[in-house]
């Protein structure tokens, strides 16, 4: 028998000074009310406090998408599948939709026109089951450099998160020993910028913040990072999100001993067909040092034209320690699945 945690994550998606994660946290999330589970309260507060610090608007709760996320986190509870976490069985009991467009249907809630609806599931197995609880699996999301993307789109239209914990026992077939498994799901519906071209691209780690993570563990299983391997903080810049074409022209990140290596990678190489192209990241080759300085300089190009951005941000002295994941027999896993609205008439 394998133990199965569940953690339903639904997010439908003014300049401030804040310069450390805390500071810009707030005790309660627009539309609480509607989350029945403390944990899934916690969750929900930690993205706001991430989203608050990138200067973006806060999430909130809706009624009725947290309906649809606990109505489809009932029914993984109920029939513990291993895999095809994302859809239900129409045969099956507690059936509410057979994907997350029609769970938000059934439970009244029509996407609005010019958005997307983003399903993320993270896949935790052996050891690293019981590693996250309640806000650190924000942190690990918003760390991830795929995911990171989707949480710093600016118009979120509302959300719903929900956890589960179930059972389930792998078919003889499988030929694995029982594994503890825990997998993170989240919908994420957000409307496209209006005007959708970006006069600047907005960067994180923010410019002044004072307590960026120095390191990265990249777990998600592609060709553009190397899974199971540590890497420094991601920085990323944002464009509009009509912009096409991105591409990094020149780059430098400059710290305490001078300039440093990195990778350049873009929101879509996760070749997940999540079509968040418009997010240019770089991912220092090493961790960076507590209490050290770094400044990230780029210049972008997009169908737009040229821009430039730069952040200059400060790695906190006071880090979480990499949790031991590199132990665990197999890594977590990360897929992405991308819905499209109809335009507007």
């Amino acid at each position: 028998m394998t133990t199965v945690r569940l953690t339903v994550l639904a997010l439908l998606v003014g300049c401030n000074d804040f310069t450390t994660l805390e500071e810009a946290c707030l005790d309660e999330v627009p539309g609480q009310s509607n989350i029945t589970d403390a944990e899934d309260v916690e969750i929900a507060t930690a993205l706001n406090c991430y989203r608050r610090l990138a200067n973006e608007p806060k999430a909130r709760i809706d009624p009725a998408i947290q309906q649809s996320v606990e109505g489809h986190r009932d029914y993984l509870q109920l029939h513990a599948p291993f895999l095809n976490i994302r859809t239900q069985d129409p045969t099956q009991e507690g059936f509410t939709g057979a994907n997350g467009v029609d769970r938000l249907n059934a439970a009244g809630y029509t996407m609005p026109a010019n958005s997307a609806l983003l399903e993320l599931y993270t896949v935790f197995y052996g050891e690293t089951a019981s590693l996250f609880a309640g806000r650190q699996h924000i942190d690990f999301w918003f760390a991830d450099p795929f995911v990171r993307p989707a949480f710093l789109q600016p118009l979120l239209a509302g959300s719903g998160v929900a956890t589960a914990e179930y059972t389930v026992e792998y078919p003889e077939d499988i030929g694995l020993d029982p594994d503890d498994v825990s997998v993170a799901y989240y919908n994420m519906v957000y409307t496209y910028a209006s005007p959708p071209i970006a006069e600047t691209a907005k960067a994180y780690p923010r410019n002044g913040q004072v307590d960026a993570p120095g390191s990265y563990v990249h777990l998600s299983a592609n060709d553009a990072l190397e899974e199971g391997r540590t890497y420094g903080y991601p920085i990323t810049f944002t464009v509009g999100s009509r912009e096409t074409g991105l591409v990094v022209e020149q780059a430098i990140i400059s710290g305490p001993d001078g300039s440093i290596p990195f990778e350049i990678i873009y929101g879509d190489d996760a070749g997940s067909g999540v079509g968040l192209f418009n997010t240019a990241i770089l991912v220092p080759d090493s961790p960076l040092t507590a209490g050290g300085t770094y400044t990230a300089l780029v210049q972008l190009a997009t169908d737009q034209g040229i821009r430039r951005a730069r952040t200059t941000f400060t790695v906190g002295t006071d880090i979480r320690p990499v949790p031991p994941i590199l132990t665990a027999r197999r890594l977590p896993r990360i897929e992405r699945n991308l819905v499209v609205a109809p335009a507007a008439p």
